[in-house]
């Protein structure tokens, strides 16, 4: 399975969403919070809150090794349709994985009342993961996890509606490519070369977007634009259809200021990014 992975079946994508598969998506708007978020199971140390806070470097991890649930109850009707997790083992544990949503009127305590949005399956690694399926009303949503015999854990967890972008131009950098290294060069008093000391590593990028209608941006990227202003975090796919596992969980690296281009009313604009690097 890729980095992004798309439902089949009842939850397949619509035609109209179907036309823009090929375009970028940012995982932004997000109804997982630290307040509505639960496990089946957790440890002290690491409790299923922690996935409603950006940082990877908290982590809910679970105490059991039997299947188990992850649930958020949005607590009103939701447009839902995708799903993402960031620093997580469910590949390496050998985890099969559903994706699984509560439609209005549903109750969260009968199982026979979730619906499969994506059908169980295995992932491939355990890298920035993302899941897309037809923009569906729910109330909740879950992960359905089946480990094989090591307990799950993940540092990020969201689910939410996408923001599908207008195109990348040429010459852009995947931020899976975008690796910033720190680093210190290690000698001795003759001049040798002795080894080089990695101090850190992240990774980094823009998304640009030109010449979109100014309506459009207006409408929606606006809104992304004040999140990024803020300091919030996202997960992002430069080309979801051709090149799936080219994912990253990112955050600002800079300001992101709009340019109009007065004859046509256009917008021009460059987000700077980091990311996690994996």
């Amino acid at each position: 399975m890729a980095g992004v992975i798309v439902a089949s079946g009842a939850y397949a994508l619509s035609p109209a969403e179907q036309v823009s598969a090929k375009r970028p998506i940012i995982g932004w708007k997000n109804y997982l919070t630290a307040e509505n978020v639960t496990a089946t199971s957790e440890t002290t140390e690491d409790p299923a809150t922690n996935l409603g806070n950006p940082s990877t470097s908290w982590r809910w991890t679970s105490a059991v090794t039997t299947l188990q649930y992850l649930t958020s109850l949005f607590g009103q009707v939701r447009d839902v349709d995708w799903a993402g997790v960031c620093r997580h083992n469910w590949a390496s544990a050998i985890i099969e994985t559903t994706l699984q949503g509560l439609p209005p009127g549903g109750d969260a305590n009968d199982n026979a009342d979730w619906v499969d949005l994506i059908e169980t399956h295995l992932l491939n690694d355990d890298g920035v993961r993302m899941w897309r399926f037809t923009k569906t009303q729910l109330i909740g949503f879950r992960w359905k996890l089946d480990p094989f015999s090591t307990a799950p854990y993940a540092a990020v967890a969201r689910c939410g509606e996408l923001t599908v972008l207008q195109g990348i131009p040429p010459e852009h950098t995947p931020i899976k490519f975008g690796d910033e290294t720190e680093q210190r060069d290690v000698g001795n008093q003759g001049g040798d070369h002795l080894g080089i000391a990695i101090i850190s590593r992240a990774r980094s990028g823009n998304i640009v977007q030109q010449n979109v209608r100014g309506d459009w941006y207006r409408s929606t990227l606006e809104e992304f634009r004040r999140g990024f202003r803020d300091g919030d975090t996202f997960f992002f796919s430069w080309s979801p259809q051709r090149y799936p596992d080219e994912v990253g969980y990112c955050w600002r690296g800079g300001d992101a200021t709009p340019r109009i281009v007065q004859t046509t009313g256009q917008v021009n604009i460059t987000f700077p990014i980091k990311a996690v690097a994996l």
